[in-house]
C-alpha cells in the first residue's frame, strides 16, 4: 500500500515536471534550429564568396 502511493507520487511529480520542461525543451529545440539555420547560411555565404574570388 506504502509503496503503491510512493510509486503514484513519484510518477505524479515526474509528470509535474515533464509538463513544466516540455516547453523548455521545445524552446531550446528552436533556439539551436534557428542557429543552425545562420551557421548554415554563413557557411554559403562564405562559399559563394570564395567561389566569386575564385573565377
Amino acid at each position: 500500500m506504502l509503496l503503491g502511493h510512493l510509486i503514484s507520487s513519484v510518477l505524479y511529480h515526474l509528470t509535474k515536471l515533464i509538463i513544466l520542461i516540455r516547453p523548455l525543451i521545445g524552446w531550446l529545440n528552436f533556439c539551436e534550429n534557428f542557429r543552425l539555420k545562420h551557421i548554415k547560411r554563413a557557411l554559403l555565404i562564405a562559399q559563394l564568396r570564395l567561389f566569386i574570388i575564385s573565377i
